[in-house]
């Protein structure tokens, strides 16, 4: 090893412990920072960033620092880390799990995953394990965001159906929520015969009468005794030509105190394992996020700031809707049989 580094140093043009810099005589370099020195970063252009525990440096610093010494050459930036908690490192690691964000991928593996032969399962097993408490076991050797403090717990556990198509017999209702370009338009299919979410569907960037016909081709795939969709802003007037497309839609007006009756619901149905979901890497990301935050008058629920919870609204809209009646099994069959499904 310490002819290996002889020669690096031999190869460099520049070698500054002090400023923590390698310099070729390409005119390549490295150089080191901490979280403690980021600033010196700032005015610098870097073709390529590489962080360690990148969960346990200060939001600023990715942001306000690291990110605009990559904007010169269009670099890129590798961020490790053990989880800390629910934090920035948190939101850019669900903005990778996320299809349509093309900028940001992320990737996940346990302690047990690493290759190298002295990592041991019966060593993790044996002193891991059992020589640590369960929360700190779930971080630093699973490599999970725990969910303590989150408002829907067991998610991962009901998250685990593939897309269905309708059921002879089965009645099913929609819930919708609204977007257009900063945010997601996004339908979730509920079966209410059998207590599980069947289909979603999730765009952005598509022009409401577009939207409109998907609705309208889901409509006739499922034929759902009721959908409810948000009327709050741009859901009142697609509300209306819903309407007068003779779809079964409902408007919800949501409130503080509205979402929080939608949100129970969901909640107790996933606690008491009661329900089933589809397995969707941004919907389960949407409901582990999912956050309350105290206020004046009660709770505020909401996505952290910057994300998005259209994937959960949609779906506590179809399971909430579910708790009305649905036609009878027999008025539904009736009709089955004067029309092609």
């Amino acid at each position: 090893m310490d002819s290996i580094i002889w020669q690096v140093r031999n190869a460099m043009r520049v070698y500054s412990r002090s400023d923590l810099l390698l310099e070729f005589p390409t005119r390549g370099r490295i150089q080191f920072f901490t979280d403690e020195n980021a600033t010196a970063m700032r005015g610098d252009k870097f073709h390529y960033v590489y962080i360690d525990e990148a969960a346990r440096i200060r939001e600023e610093t990715f942001y306000d620092v690291v990110v605009p010494t990559l904007a010169d050459h269009a670099g890129e930036c590798d961020a490790f880390s053990t989880p800390a908690g629910r934090n920035w490192f948190y939101r850019e690691y669900l903005a990778g799990n996320d299809p349509l964000q093309k900028q940001v991928r992320s990737f996940h593996a346990p302690t047990s995953a690493n290759p190298l032969p002295n990592i041991q399962q019966a060593f993790i097993d044996a002193r891991a394990r059992f020589g640590v408490d369960s929360r700190t076991f779930k971080q630093e050797w699973l490599a999970e965001f725990l969910e303590e403090g989150s408002v829907f717990r067991g998610v991962r556990a009901a998250s685990t159906l593939d897309p269905s198509p309708a059921e002879r017999g089965h009645s099913y209702c929609f819930g919708i929520d609204w977007g257009r370009s900063n945010d997601f338009t996004v339908v979730s299919v509920w079966d209410i015969t059998a207590g599980r979410q069947v289909f979603g569907d999730r765009f952005t960037g598509v022009e409401f009468p577009v939207q409109l016909n998907r609705i309208q081709g889901l409509n006739n795939r499922y034929r759902p005794f009721t959908i409810l969709a948000e009327e709050n802003s741009i859901g009142k007037p697609n509300i209306e030509n819903m309407r007068r497309m003779g779809l079964p839609v409902r408007g919800f007006h949501t409130t503080n105190a509205s979402k929080a009756v939608i949100v129970d619901h969901l909640s107790l149905l996933l606690e008491t394992s009661a329900i089933q979901l589809l397995n969707d890497p941004v919907q389960i990301a949407e409901l582990e996020a999912y956050e309350a935050k105290q206020m004046a008058a009660g709770f505020r629920y909401s996505a952290p700031e910057g994300y998005h919870d259209d994937t959960v609204m949609a779906l506590m809209l179809s399971v909430y809707a579910g708790k009305a009646k649905p036609m009878s099994t027999e008025a539904r069959n009736r009709i089955e049989e004067m029309t092609a499904w």
